[in-house]
C-alpha cells in the first residue's frame, strides 16, 4: 500500500519497539490520526490479556474488523 493510503484514517496503534514514539510520530506524519495506544516495551512477548485489552479499545472506537 502506499503511504498516501493512511492519510486520514484512524488508527489504535499497539508496537512493542525501541522507538515507539518515533513510530507514531512516523504514522501521524504520514496523516494517519491516532486515537489511541497501546505502548509496550521492546519485543514484549504479548499476553492473551494484552490481545484482548486491545480488542476491547477497537470495539469502542468501531475499528474496521473488531
Amino acid at each position: 500500500m502506499p503511504v498516501d493510503w493512511l492519510k486520514g484514517k484512524e488508527f489504535i496503534v499497539a508496537c512493542g519497539i525501541g522507538d515507539p514514539g518515533y513510530f507514531i510520530k512516523t504514522l501521524e506524519n504520514a496523516g494517519a490520526v491516532i486515537k489511541g495506544s497501546f505502548i509496550f516495551e521492546d519485543h514484549h512477548p504479548y499476553t492473551l490479556k494484552n490481545l484482548i485489552n486491545m480488542s476491547d479499545k477497537c470495539r469502542q472506537f468501531n475499528c474496521p474488523g473488531s
